[in-house]
C-alpha cells in the first residue's frame, strides 16, 4: 500500500512539476503577446497621427490659397511643427523589416511638405496663378496618394502580426485547457484549484488582447470616415468657390466695363442682363444652400392642402418650354391624371418637377425628347419624367441624391449647380410622406425619375382641390 501511495505521490509531484512548467511557459507566451498587441497599437496610433498631420497641413495650405488671409495657416503650422518627430516616431517604433517602406513613407512626406511649402511661398508673394499652376499638375495629389498606398502597405503588415500574435494567444489557451484538464484528473482538488485561477487570469488577458483588436478596429474605421469626410469637405468647398466665383467674375467685368463705357446704352443694357443672369445664379445657389441646411436642422416647412398636381406639371412645361426649344428639344406633357390630388405644398411639389424637368432638359442633347406624367396608381400620385439624354451609370443611380452629387458632365456658368437640388427635393419628397427613385439602362440610355405620393382618400379632399382649396400651415 505504501508503495502505491509512493508511487500515486511521485505522479501527482510530477504532474504538478509538468504542470508548473508548461504553466511557466504559457504565462511568458501571453506576456509576450500583450507587449506585442501594445506596440502594435502604438505603431498604428504614429502612423495615423503622421498621416493625420500630413492631411491638417494640406487643409491649412488648401484654407490659405482660397483666401490669402494667414489665419487659415494655423493648421498648416501646428502640422509642420510636429510632423518631423511624429516621422521620428514612426521609424522608431516599426520594425527593421519594415524600415524601406518607412523611409519611402518619410521621403514622400518630405516631398509633400516642400510642394505645400512653395505654394505658400508663391501666394504670400501674390502669384496665386503660379501656386494654382502648382496644385494643377497634380503632383501633391499623386504624393498624397502615394503616402496613402505606403501607410495602407504598413497597416497591411501590421494586421498581419496582429494576426499572427491573437493566433499565438489561441494556442496559449488552448495549452492551458489542456494543462488544466491533465492536472486536475491527476491532482485533484487543490491542483484544479490552481489551474482555476490560472484560467480565469488566461481567458483576462485574452478578452484585454480582443477588446484592444475591436478598439484598433474601431479606430480605424473611425479614421476612414473622418478622410471621407475630410475629403467630401474639401471637395464641396473647392467646387463652391468655383461655381461663386464664375458669376462674381463676370458681375465685376460688367460693372468695370460700364463704368469705362458709361454712355453705351446698348452695352449697359446687355451688361445688366449679364449681371442679373448671374445674379439669379448665386441667389440660386445660396437658396439651395438654406434649403438644405434648413432640411438637415429639420426645419424645411411644408403646407398640408389639397393640391392638384396636373396644374403643377403643366404650369412647369409651359415654363421650361422656352429652354426645351431654344435647344432643339422636344418637351411633352402626356397621360395628366385630372384627379391626382395630394396633400401637399403647392410651391414645394412645383420645386420639385421644375428641378428634375429643368436636370432633364440640361442633360438632354439636341434633338432628344422630355416627357412628363401624372397618374394614380395603388392609392398614389405618380410623377414621372424621362428623357432620352446621357442617363446614368449604376454606380451614379446609387448616390445621385446624396448632397454636392451630379451624375451628367460637369455643368458651369448659370446652369451649372452645386449638385444639391436632388437631394432637396428627396427632403421635399419625404416630408410629404412621398418617395422619389431614379432609372436608367446605363450611359447614353436616358434615364426616368419617378416621384410618388400618397394620395388622399376623402373625396372632399380632391373637391376641394378642384375649388382651389384653402392652405393652411401643419
Amino acid at each position: 500500500m505504501s508503495n502505491r501511495i509512493r508511487v500515486l505521490a511521485a505522479v501527482a509531484l510530477l504532474a504538478l512539476a509538468a504542470d508548473g512548467f508548461i504553466a511557466y511557459w504559457n504565462i511568458k507566451a501571453l506576456i509576450a503577446t500583450e507587449r506585442s498587441l501594445t506596440s502594435s497599437h502604438a505603431r498604428a496610433i504614429a502612423l495615423e497621427s503622421a498621416i493625420s498631420l500630413v492631411k491638417d497641413a494640406e487643409t491649412g495650405q488648401r484654407g490659405f490659397l482660397l483666401t490669402g488671409e494667414e489665419e487659415y495657416l494655423a493648421p498648416y503650422t501646428e502640422a509642420i511643427t510636429g510632423l518631423d518627430t511624429s516621422l521620428e516616431r514612426v521609424r522608431t517604433l516599426w520594425p527593421a523589416a519594415s524600415y524601406p517602406q518607412v523611409d519611402r513613407l518619410v521621403e514622400l512626406v518630405h516631398g509633400k511638405r516642400a510642394e505645400l511649402g512653395e505654394t505658400i511661398v508663391l501666394r504670400r508673394q501674390g502669384r496665386l496663378s503660379a501656386a494654382e499652376a502648382i496644385v494643377r499638375r497634380g503632383r501633391g495629389r499623386q504624393q498624397m496618394d502615394d503616402i496613402r498606398a505606403v501607410a495602407a502597405q504598413l497597416r497591411a503588415e501590421e494586421e498581419e502580426r496582429l494576426a499572427a500574435a491573437t493566433q499565438r494567444s489561441a494556442a496559449s489557451r488552448r495549452t492551458a485547457f489542456a494543462t488544466a484538464a491533465f492536472a486536475g484528473g491527476i491532482a485533484l482538488v487543490a491542483v484544479l484549484g490552481c489551474l482555476w485561477l490560472v484560467r480565469q487570469d488566461l481567458i483576462k488577458n485574452v478578452q484585454v488582447a480582443a477588446e484592444r483588436a475591436q478598439l484598433l478596429q474601431r479606430e480605424q474605421e473611425a479614421r476612414s470616415a473622418a478622410e471621407n469626410a475630410n475629403r467630401m469637405k474639401d471637395e464641396f468647398l473647392a467646387k463652391l468657390s468655383h461655381e461663386l466665383r464664375n458669376p462674381l467674375h463676370a458681375v465685376m467685368g460688367w460693372l468695370q466695363i460700364m463704368q469705362q463705357r458709361p454712355d453705351d446704352a446698348g452695352l449697359r443694357q446687355r451688361a445688366l442682363e449679364t449681371i442679373e443672369r448671374n445674379a439669379g445664379s448665386l441667389q440660386r445657389m445660396i437658396e439651395d444652400l438654406l434649403d438644405l441646411s434648413r432640411a438637415a436642422s429639420g426645419k424645411l416647412e411644408i403646407r398640408r392642402e389639397p393640391t392638384p398636381i396636373g396644374p403643377i406639371v403643366a404650369s412647369v412645361v409651359e415654363t421650361m418650354r422656352p429652354s426645351a426649344v431654344a435647344r432643339g428639344i422636344a418637351l411633352e406633357e402626356t397621360g395628366t391624371s385630372v384627379d391626382a390630388v395630394v396633400a401637399g405644398d403647392h410651391d414645394r411639389l412645383a420645386q420639385v418637377v421644375i428641378n428634375l424637368v429643368s436636370n432633364a432638359i440640361k442633360f438632354t442633347p439636341q434633338g432628344g425628347r422630355v416627357g412628363v406624367d401624372v397618374s394614380r396608381s395603388d392609392g398614389q400620385v405618380l410623377i414621372a419624367v424621362r428623357d432620352t439624354g446621357l442617363g446614368i451609370s449604376p454606380e451614379s443611380q446609387q448616390q445621385i441624391f446624396e448632397p454636392f452629387r451630379q451624375a451628367g458632365p460637369k455643368v458651369t456658368g448659370p446652369e451649372g449647380g452645386l449638385g444639391l437640388g436632388l437631394t432637396i427635393a428627396r427632403q421635399i419628397v419625404e416630408l410629404h410622406g412621398g418617395t422619389i427613385d431614379v432609372f436608367s439602362d446605363g450611359i447614353g440610355s436616358g434615364s426616368r425619375f419617378t416621384i410618388r405620393l400618397p394620395a388622399p382618400d376623402n373625396a372632399a379632399d380632391r373637391d376641394a382641390a378642384s375649388a382651389g382649396g384653402i392652405r393652411s400651415r401643419t
